[in-house]
């Protein structure tokens, strides 16, 4: 997918809850979250994030543990 991607010059878009694939493959990551846009930002952005949400998506923890933090 990378290569046809870069070979193209296309934009393409993934919807996926993987977070591992999210950041191998994406230039830009859009998090929605209670129906909106909640966070957005290129890979690093997203995984460096303090935000208890993102984290707690990224970790893949329940929202009971997420709300303890």
């Amino acid at each position: 997918m990378l290569r046809v991607r870069d070979r193209l010059r296309v934009t393409t878009v993934v919807v996926t809850h993987d977070m591992r694939t999210a950041r191998r493959v994406g230039q830009r990551i859009l998090m929605l979250h209670d129906k909106t846009i909640y966070a957005t930002g290129t890979p690093e952005d997203i995984f460096g994030s303090q935000d208890p949400v993102v984290k707690q998506f990224i970790d893949g923890v329940s929202d009971e543990r997420c709300l303890q933090s």
